[in-house]
């Protein structure tokens, strides 16, 4: 964790996007003050595609695919 002027600690999180077989097809790097804050950011962009939010090695959450 570290701080940041203008909002305090924030915490550095990845977004995997998923494709059908389950491979990363791209990677978003992020910051956020915690995981629940990550979570509602990700939330917001449902995807038709499955998504897998990290924080380091750590599984924060998985999103299923949107219809």
């Amino acid at each position: 964790m570290r701080e940041s002027r203008e909002s305090g600690p924030v915490v550095d999180y990845q977004l995997n996007l998923l494709s059908a077989d389950e491979r990363v097809q791209r990677r978003l790097e992020f910051e956020c003050r915690d995981d629940a804050h990550a979570v509602s950011v990700v939330a917001e962009h449902a995807s038709q595609q499955a998504m897998e939010l990290w924080q380091g090695e750590r599984l924060v959450r998985r999103f299923e695919a949107q219809d």
